[in-house]
């Protein structure tokens, strides 16, 4: 039983992996290709603000789809 649960949860899983990792692989290609295009994210203050909160609501994400992803038998 174990084994088939984790394998109905393995979509939930794998869309966690693919949503937290997402935003960096396209914000590192977006640099590759035009550097410089995210520097006023770093430079200026309130983008800095933009990254924390953006880091903050992800880790929050990623908890909310790992709570919904593990069942408990």
């Amino acid at each position: 039983m174990l084994g088939q649960l984790r394998i109905y949860t393995a979509q939930g899983r794998m869309t966690g992996w693919i949503l937290g990792l997402m935003p960096f692989i396209v914000f590192a290609l977006m640099n590759i290709v035009n550097r410089g295009y995210a520097r006023i994210m770093f430079d200026d203050p309130t983008g800095r603000k933009a990254i924390w909160l953006g880091l903050g609501l992800m880790f929050v994400g990623m908890w909310m789809i790992r709570k919904i992803v593990d069942i408990r038998v």
